[in-house]
């Protein structure tokens, strides 16, 4: 298993509370032999939600779509 298991989220996660938490997936249609897909974001609090296209479903690629979707944020100083 990769990550937190969903049962195990801060309550802030789980009640949608704070801004910042996204739930990410992959879509592959079952059409063709066509080996794209899409990564998908969503936001928990907003339910924003952003999906790009990917060649393939490799780590590389998946981690591009990431790449893609902080791009659209300012970036923070700490």
């Amino acid at each position: 298993m990769i990550g937190t298991p969903i049962s195990k989220r801060p309550k802030g996660v789980k009640n949608r509370q704070t801004f910042g938490h996204w739930e990410i997936d992959t879509v592959v249609s079952s059409r063709g032999k066509s080996k794209g897909c899409l990564a998908t974001f969503v936001e928990r609090k907003t339910r924003f939600y952003l999906a790009f296209k990917m060649p393939d479903r490799t780590a590389k690629s998946m981690f591009s779509a990431t790449e893609q979707l902080l791009t659209l944020f300012p970036k923070r100083s700490l």
